[in-house]
């Protein structure tokens, strides 16, 4: 799947150069940058897969992490209006972080084609019915969500505001499920919309498990 996946990539990138200086193209210029984007997608679920087939999922921090997720992403967007908010909790960890970014990745960028003058991105802990969580707030000023898909975004792809089929919020709702976490969507404040990822908190877990041990005897 990489060579034709590359393929695609290159042609899809002199596509876009193209447009830049070719009126016949410049109409399709929105559509060259979706299909580079839908393409990174691509590229990272397969190195994803490559990653589960060589061996087990590596546990990161999330504050190192985070930084160079968010140095990436804005690179793709520089068109963007972006800012992290807050400090990244130290204790904190995430397995699996090829997923991760990916599911953040889905989440930013509906962020970004609802509003490109704010995007926001804010990590977290919290502590829901006595598990510690990771919590990822991914808001944004748009238009919001109408309310006749807020059952079926996620649940299911359908056709969305911005003129998808939201495919990419069903398999981030299916990617986060994976995990054993979740993705809710409320109303921004004062408008648009808010994203919040929720994964387990394995820095804290991973410590748990190590007092169980140790107060057992075990080590």
């Amino acid at each position: 799947m990489g060579t034709p996946l590359s393929t695609i990539a290159m042609l899809s990138e002199e596509l876009r150069d193209c447009a830049a200086h070719d009126k016949n193209l410049a109409p399709y210029a929105a559509d060259f940058e979706l299909l580079e984007q839908q393409m990174a997608l691509c590229t990272t679920a397969l190195a994803r897969l490559r990653s589960r087939a060589t061996g087990p999922a590596t546990r990161q921090s999330l504050d190192e992490w985070l930084a160079s997720f968010v140095d990436q992403w804005r690179l793709r967007h520089p068109q963007v209006k972006f800012e992290q908010i807050g400090d990244v909790p130290a204790d904190a960890a995430i397995d699996d972080s090829v997923a991760v970014g990916q599911i953040l990745t889905i989440l930013l960028d509906n962020s970004a084609r609802a509003s490109r003058d704010f995007v926001t991105l804010q990590a977290s802990t919290e502590t829901v019915d006595g598990v510690n969580i990771v919590r990822f707030d991914v808001c944004d000023h748009g238009s919001g969500i109408p309310q006749a898909l807020r059952a079926s975004l996620g649940a299911a792809p359908v056709d969305s505001t911005q003129g998808g089929h939201g495919v990419g919020l069903y398999l981030a709702f299916a990617a986060a499920a994976r995990l054993g976490g979740s993705i809710e969507l409320v109303d921004g404040k004062p408008r648009g919309t808010c994203a919040l990822l929720r994964l387990p908190n394995h820095a804290v877990i991973s410590r748990t498990q190590a007092d169980k041990i140790e107060r057992s005897g075990a080590v």
